[in-house]
């Protein structure tokens, strides 16, 4: 199934399809995070964080665009979110709000 498919078929309810465009960028979204933040761990989580957004956002598909050209365009919010984090220690170092202890 081709991307333009695929898509159709997830903006029309089906949850299934999308794992299909999570199976087949997957790898290539988490290298490009990984150049980036250095951190395997990082990377897994801003992917997956940009993959939710574009679940949730798939009925706005920029049809002008390839799939990967969209969801790269939503990656960079969480590769910096998560740079930031790691520049600066967040981490391994990081306070709980609810108890105000730090964590390390």
């Amino acid at each position: 199934m081709d991307d333009a498919e695929t898509i159709k078929r997830c903006q029309h309810g089906e949850r299934e399809a999308f794992r299909h465009l999570v199976e087949r960028y997957q790898k290539r979204a988490v290298a490009h995070a990984l150049a980036i933040l250095f951190h395997r761990g990082d990377a897994e989580d801003a992917v997956q964080e940009a993959f939710i957004d574009v679940f949730r956002a798939i009925g706005r598909f920029d049809t002008l665009r390839t799939f990967y050209q969209w969801f790269y365009v939503l990656l960079p919010t969480y590769r910096t979110s998560r740079l930031g984090q790691s520049r600066c220690g967040a981490r391994h170092n990081h306070s709980d709000r609810r108890t105000g202890t730090n964590h390390r």
